[in-house]
């Protein structure tokens, strides 16, 4: 990994840093599960990189989707509410996407460098920033800072010439 690469992650970071802006208000906790769940990613992109190596993209999204619901299902439990409706389509759409983005997430993994694939997730806080302002949420400052910062560090690590292509 470059220094440049380092510097662009380290980019991304602080732009996901100025959006969810720890310490302000005290520490929040969903500031701290989307912390948590970047650090998760990060891991299991690493592990899915080195599984795409002998193992095929579709067969490590159907075990991730597997071992997802295995891991997830005592902790729905207490809470189960069976759907109505509706939704049914909207939960089918929420599977369906995720399998699709999970699918296209292996994939990415397998044909690139990890460090050019996990920055892509940080434009995932940006995306969240720009659907809650359709939504009606007001856009901040810091969160426009943010949301120029990831994209700006993902475009010059999907530009970057200096890394040999996998």
């Amino acid at each position: 990994m470059t220094r440049f690469r380092i510097l662009a992650i380290l980019a991304a970071l602080c732009g996901a840093l100025a959006i969810i802006r720890p310490g302000v208000e005290g520490l929040q906790p969903e500031a701290l599960s989307v912390l948590a769940a970047a650090a998760c990613w990060g891991i299991a992109a690493v592990l899915v990189r080195s599984a795409s190596r002998s193992e095929e993209p579709l067969i490590i999204a159907l075990w991730t989707s597997a071992v997802i619901t295995v891991f997830s299902l005592p902790a729905a439990l207490p809470f189960w509410i069976w759907p109505e409706g509706w939704q049914w389509a909207e939960l089918g759409a929420i599977g369906l996407l995720t399998a699709s983005g999970t699918l296209f997430w292996t994939t990415a993994l397998r044909h690139g460098q990890t460090t050019q694939v996990i920055i892509t997730d940080f434009v995932q806080l940006a995306w969240g920033v720009l659907i809650g302002l359709a939504a009606g949420e007001v856009l901040e400052g810091w969160s426009v800072f943010g949301i120029v910062l990831i994209a700006s560090a993902t475009l010059l690590v999907a530009f970057d010439k200096t890394v040999n292509r996998p």
